[in-house]
């Protein structure tokens, strides 16, 4: 099942322009998500990140693949009001790794899975991908809270 831009907006804690998932192509519920980031050249941190050559961030492609988890998160738990109310935060980035460059123009395809569920605490793997290769990939420890 897919997902707008509109229903992200009302799934995620953060909003513009703090958001790095534009659509959700699939998920399994307590499983795993696709999400797609398209990168254009408008984007706010390009005219510093670097002005004659433009990169996203490292850390917005993790912020990309925590969303994309919390997005798999409140999916799988129900929309109700007490769940509208949780955000996660971040326990631990482990294994972390910065494969290749990420431009403008590309599309990111984020692939997420939950490895452990644990009362209020999550345990994940996330890689992010252009076309067939991976750029980034990280192990993301998150509780959700109040």
């Amino acid at each position: 099942m897919r997902l707008s831009s509109n229903d992200i907006r009302s799934l995620l804690p953060q909003d513009y322009p703090f958001i790095f998932v534009d659509s959700v192509l699939d998920y399994e519920l307590h499983d795993h998500i696709t999400c797609l980031k398209n990168v254009s050249f408008n984007e706010w941190f390009f005219p510093g990140h670097f002005p004659d050559n433009p990169v996203f961030p490292g850390i917005l492609l993790i912020e990309g693949m925590a969303q994309s988890i919390i997005l798999l998160y409140k999916l799988s738990i129900g929309k109700t009001e007490d769940a509208e109310k949780k955000i996660f935060l971040f326990t631990a980035i482990k294994k972390a790794r910065f494969l290749d460059k990420v431009k403008p123009g590309d599309q990111v395809i984020y692939k997420c899975r939950f490895v452990r569920l644990i009362d209020h605490a999550i345990f994940a793997e996330a890689e992010a991908m252009v076309g067939n290769k991976v750029v980034a990939k990280a192990e993301i420890h998150g509780c959700i809270s109040d």
